[in-house]
């Protein structure tokens, strides 16, 4: 059992469906990684998420919702009260 999970958001994908024509949805790419997460959830392994860059122009869009959903679907911020 590994002690711990290195986990880049790895939009790659992205830009392979550009050099490939081959079509991979943001929503595709967000339920990769909420299974990810949820199988390091199941097992009790911390996760270490490192940002990484992209090559499709949507890159940064689909990583900060993917980080958006996986944050939302485990709780792992508690929302801000306002003062």
């Amino acid at each position: 059992m590994p002690k711990v999970l290195m986990k880049t958001p790895c939009h790659m994908i992205n830009a392979a469906a550009l050099f490939h024509r081959c079509s991979v949805s943001a929503e595709a790419v967000a339920k990769r990684d909420e299974m990810v997460f949820q199988a390091a959830y199941d097992a009790g392994v911390p996760i270490c998420m490192a940002l990484s860059g992209g090559y499709a122009k949507d890159s940064a869009g689909v990583i900060s919702e993917c980080i958006k959903h996986i944050i939302q679907k485990f709780g792992l911020i508690e929302p801000s009260r306002k003062v």
